[in-house]
């Protein structure tokens, strides 16, 4: 019963198509900036229009790079080998990180908190690996590499 005050935030309506008309509802495919609160968004359509307006069904398709077909049926995580062998690691599941590979003496110096030569272009930050093995997540200085976030 509280009333609920949401501050006014700038986000960014890329695209925005009416997919289906089935009076008195629509079917709409929004592509936004992070941030958007679509339930606002319906709400602010309906009062530019003069009615009533807010969400009956909302399904996120994309969340950055990932979209519907990188999803796992969640009728496969309740079989726990299935639901492993579907799960992404390692390099894989970082999609659009930058990544700096390491050999087995820089993934060891960064281990043990020093800050190696990698030899890897200046970045503000990437993850670094071996292979497919996580090592951490760098901030590279001047060739140098140091851990902000260290995986084991």
């Amino acid at each position: 019963g509280d009333t609920v005050e949401l501050a006014p935030r700038a986000v960014e309506v890329f695209s925005l198509e009416l997919v289906e008309w089935r009076p008195p509802d629509a079917v709409l495919d929004v592509h936004c900036s992070k941030g958007t609160y679509v339930r606002a968004l319906a709400r602010d359509l309906g009062r530019a229009l003069g009615v009533p307006a807010h969400l009956h069904a909302l399904r996120r398709t994309a969340a950055g790079t990932w979209t519907l077909d990188d999803a796992v049926p969640a009728a496969l995580l309740e079989d726990a080998p299935a639901a492993r062998a579907a799960l992404r690691t390692g390099t894989s599941a970082l999609r659009g990180a930058t990544l700096v590979p390491v050999d087995d003496r820089v993934a060891a110096a960064l281990r043990q908190g020093k800050r190696p030569a990698i030899g890897a272009p200046a970045t503000a930050a990437g993850v670094a690996h071996r292979g497919e093995e996580l090592v951490a997540i760098v901030a590279v200085e001047d060739g140098c590499a140091r851990v902000l976030r260290g995986f084991g």
